[in-house]
């Protein structure tokens, strides 16, 4: 979770998720995904490289 980003009541943040500087989630963020803005959209999936 990035610094000034807020997370609404009932939302919940997947394990290992991204949430980007400034943004505000309004839905659930899935486990692995990258979300950025105002309200926060999908990114892409975290991809963990060998």
């Amino acid at each position: 979770m990035g610094a000034k980003s807020v997370v609404c009541p009932g939302v919940r943040l997947g394990s290992h998720a991204i949430l980007t500087v400034s943004s505000v989630a309004s839905r659930s963020i899935g486990p692995w995904e990258i979300h950025a803005g105002n309200p926060a959209a999908y990114v892409r999936d975290r991809v963990m490289k060998k």
